[in-house]
C-alpha cells in the first residue's frame, strides 16, 4: 500500500506499508534494537538482551513469523525503503491477541507513519476475524496513550510494579479494543 500523506505547509511524505515476511529480518533486527536503545522504558525487552543475537537468531524469527495461520505477524512503514515504524500482534497462550513492539522512529513521529502501522495492525487482525485486542502501555508514555484512545482503546486496568526494558519498575496500562 503507497500512501502519499500532507503534513504542515507544504511537506510530502510517501510510505509504503506492509507486513514483514522473512527477506525483512535485517531491516527488522536493525530498528528493533535502536527501538529497545531509545526507549527502553517502553519495551518488556532490553537492549542488552538482543544486541548480541546471531544472524541466525533473526532470520529464525523472521520466518516464524511469516509462516501463513501463523499466531504472531509483523508490520511495518517504510519511508523510501528505510523501515520508520513497526509493530505486531501475537496470539497468547489463552488464544487472545496482543500489539507488541511499537516503535516509530524519532524524525518520523507526528507524520502520520504511527496511525498508518497501527491500521494495518488493526486491518490484519479483522482478516483473522479477531474480536478483542490487547495491549500494555507504560502510563508515563503519554503520546503512545492519546494514540492508542484515538483508535478506540480503553484502558482496562492499570497494573504496578512492571520491570521493564530500562530495568527498572513501571506502572502499565493494560487496554483493549472490540474490533
Amino acid at each position: 500500500m503507497r500512501i502519499l500523506k500532507f503534513v504542515g505547509k507544504i511537506y510530502y511524505m510517501k510510505y509504503i506499508v506492509k507486513k514483514l515476511d522473512k527477506n525483512d529480518w535485517e531491516k527488522y533486527r536493525d530498528i528493533r534494537l535502536e527501538a529497545l536503545k531509545e526507549e527502553p522504558d517502553a519495551f518488556g525487552s532490553s537492549y542488552s538482551e538482543y544486541k548480541d543475537k546471531s544472524v541466525l537468531y533473526w532470520m529464525d524469527k523472521m520466518s516464524l513469523l511469516s509462516e501463513k495461520n501463523g499466531k504472531s505477524f509483523l508490520c511495518a512503514v517504510l519511508d523510501d525503503n528505510n523501515f520508520v515504524s513497526i509493530g505486531g500482534a501475537y496470539q497468547d497462550e489463552n488464544n487472545e491477541w496482543n500489539i507488541i513492539a511499537i516503535y516509530t522512529k524519532k524524525e518520523s513521529r507526528g507524520l502520520g507513519a504511527g496511525s498508518l502501522l497501527f491500521n494495518k495492525i488493526l486491518e490484519e487482525l479483522k482478516n483473522r476475524e479477531v474480536k478483542k485486542v490487547f495491549l500494555r502501555v507504560n502510563i508515563e508514555r503519554e503520546p503512545a496513550i492519546s494514540m492508542y484512545k484515538k483508535f478506540g482503546f480503553k484502558i482496562m486496568k492499570s497494573i504496578s510494579g512492571q520491570i521493564l526494558g530500562d530495568g527498572k519498575v513501571h506502572d502499565e496500562h493494560e487496554m483493549y479494543l472490540d474490533l
